[in-house]
């Protein structure tokens, strides 16, 4: 169960204050995401609640704060679908592989949805995947994000609610693909329909009033939420050995696994790919 906590912070500096919660060796719960409203309003989302001494912690990394400014945007590390001929300008060599992981999912309350997160030591050409699917598994979902919530800069100018469109700082636009889920600190606003430079559209309206210089992030959720209905079945996920997504050495991706019937069992995806 994620908490938020919230502070008065001019000026901070959301993705830097990330890492420096990540690097706080004394903080041992993840944080899942800052976000700066205005000039000053800053929201930390941790992915489960503080005890009163990891607070002290926060409250003391949130004090020691000193923003850095950076003109250029956080690159998400996902190039759009790439042919194999053009492999050499990614410096892939098209080695095979296959990349299984094992989750166990543990007894739980039905419905409790657990997160594992999964990268490569360099960069590859992901082709897709395999998930096997057993007895155990029926009744449960799982989905698959090939790029997690990343950073890639802020609104340039305030959203209007019951419009679609919105406008990134200079460059950021790069980062935004048709089909990108938008997010707002950690709320998906939206699906990318369209995009012309730094400008793009959602499949829904703004409802809310997102001020200038609001962060913004996107992610690429390949799999969305699958339920498993029979067994045995193999799960294919976009197999294709003629192209693939870029995927650079260290970027997350993340496998989410919803257990309904709350029994223990063991979960495989197994990833395909070209080094």
């Amino acid at each position: 169960m994620q908490a938020i906590y919230n502070y008065i912070k001019v000026g901070a500096n959301p993705s830097q204050l990330e890492t420096e919660i990540q690097n706080r060796s004394t903080i041992t719960v993840g944080c899942a995401g800052a976000t700066l409203r205005g000039d000053d309003a800053l929201e930390i989302v941790m992915k489960a609640p503080l005890s009163s001494d990891q607070l002290l912690e926060l409250n003391a990394v949130v004090a020691e704060h000193i923003p850095t400014i950076s003109d250029s945007p956080e690159k998400p590390a996902l190039v759009s679908v790439v042919e194999n001929e053009k492999y050499e300008s990614e410096g892939l060599e098209l080695s095979y592989r296959m990349h299984p992981k094992a989750f166990m999912i543990p007894v739980c309350d039905p419905g409790t949805v657990f997160r594992y997160e999964i990268s490569m030591p360099c960069t590859v050409m992901l082709l897709g995947g395999t998930v096997d699917v057993h007895s155990a598994m029926v009744g449960d979902q799982m989905w698959f994000e090939t790029l997690c919530p990343t950073t890639i800069g802020y609104l340039a100018q305030d959203t209007v609610v019951g419009q679609t469109m919105g406008i990134v700082n200079a460059g950021a636009g790069a980062y935004i693909f048709k089909g990108f889920d938008i997010l707002i600190g950690d709320e998906v606003v939206g699906r990318t329909t369209c995009h012309s430079g730094d400008n793009f559209n959602m499949d829904t309206e703004w409802d809310t009033v997102y001020p200038a210089g609001t962060p913004i992030k996107v992610r690429y959720l390949t799999v969305e939420e699958y339920r498993l209905t029979t067994a045995p079945m193999v799960v294919w996920i976009s197999r294709d050995t003629e192209r693939g997504a870029i995927v650079q050495g260290g970027q997350k991706m993340a496998f989410f696994y919803r257990n309904n019937t709350g029994t223990e069992k063991w979960v495989q995806i197994c990833l395909e790919y070209h080094t």
